[in-house]
């Protein structure tokens, strides 16, 4: 049976919760859970003092809504003078109160069997709600915090890491040169010849200053 920091059982604390839960006193449940929630800080016994704090209040949560809902309607009856009516709505709210009670009772019980044997509580309806490093059901509560590794455990052979190689450096692609336009030659023209005078009629050629073809002696214009 694991103790906690002040050489109290956390079984003990965890059962302590759960009586002050059955004896309804919602000041010692708070207290007890403040105490182990930051002096111990057992994920087991945090759970436990956890669904302890949850199912008293869920018990005064109950209360509050009998007291919300038939307690108006208990006042509207005694304002409309129907007391017979109010005597009975007093009876079945005090019946109420009384299985709200007796499920309690029958709650805490079942916890209370399930903590001495070192196992979750798992308060139906409240265990799920609350999440952490706890053991399941049917386990006993653990015997230190976190995992732990063995002294004498073989170590593993350091792997080293395959270093992919780089890809070859790619050869240099040939550069193409390109050949210059070629150059346009001018064309020179030489001096032009002097037209020659013709004559219209037979086409021979006349002289300067003629006026007439000395050929065929047509006028020349």
């Amino acid at each position: 049976m694991k103790k906690g920091n002040y050489g109290i059982s956390f079984t003990a604390i965890a059962i302590i919760a759960f009586v002050f839960v059955l004896l309804r006193q919602p000041q010692s449940v708070l207290l007890v859970a403040g105490f182990a929630l930051l002096a111990e800080r057992d994920p087991w016994l945090n759970r436990q003092v956890i669904q302890a704090l949850l199912l008293t209040m869920a018990y005064y949560g109950g209360l509050l809504v009998l007291e919300v809902v038939f307690g108006g309607l208990s006042d509207f009856l005694g304002w409309v003078d129907a007391y017979r009516a109010q005597a009975n709505l007093v009876r079945v709210v005090s019946v109420l109160q009384d299985l709200l009670f007796i499920g309690l009772l029958v709650l805490v019980i079942m916890a209370l069997l399930k903590v001495m044997k070192g196992q979750d509580a798992n308060v139906p309806f409240l265990g799920s709600l609350i999440q952490g490093d706890v053991p399941s059901r049917g386990q006993r509560a653990p015997e230190g915090q976190g995992s732990v590794t063995p002294r004498n455990a073989p170590e593993k052979p350091y792997e080293p890491v395959k270093q992919t190689p780089p890809p070859p450096p790619r050869a240099p692609e040939p550069v193409q040169e390109v050949a210059p336009p070629p150059t346009a030659v001018p064309v020179v023209e030489g001096p032009k010849e002097p037209e020659v005078k013709r004559c219209p009629a037979c086409h021979s050629p006349v002289q300067e200053g003629l006026k007439f073809c000395t050929e065929c002696g047509e006028k020349i214009l």
